[in-house]
């Protein structure tokens, strides 16, 4: 068995990544509750029945993440599709998954999602939600 953990404090939390046999857990301990959750990455590609400039879907996506506690980036292409990056808890990140593929902004059409390199990570590597350009 492969077994290795490590301790961060975080905002006045402490967490304590594990990882046993190549899967990461990320143990979130505070006053209030401790929590256990595999920490995921991915990238996404968003691609829509009309081109997605003017759709506010940057801004959505990144109110979306945010909200569900995730950090990443969204992206206009020059293509007329949007991309991005996510990292978080899975159980947020697959909610994400759902939210780009069949809601989005209200002002846009999804044709479809794509979600490429998933992989549990030891823990997030980016800071905040942003938009690029």
């Amino acid at each position: 068995m492969v077994f290795s953990c490590y301790t961060v404090i975080y905002n006045c939390d402490f967490v304590i990544v594990c990882v046993i046999q190549n899967l990461c857990y990320t143990v979130i301990y505070n006053y209030n509750y401790v929590m256990l959750c595999i920490i995921q990455w991915l990238h996404f590609i968003v691609f829509f029945f009309f081109f997605s400039t003017g759709v506010c879907f940057r801004m959505y996506t990144e109110r979306q993440g945010l909200s569900l506690g995730l950090v990443g980036w969204v992206k206009n292409t020059s293509k007329g599709t949007v991309v991005g990056q996510v990292q978080g808890p899975r159980h947020q990140v697959n909610e994400m998954k759902v939210w780009l593929s069949k809601e989005g902004s209200p002002f846009c059409r999804i044709a479809r999602a794509v979600f490429k390199n998933e992989k549990d990570i030891p823990k997030v590597e980016l800071s905040g939600f942003s938009t690029r350009f």
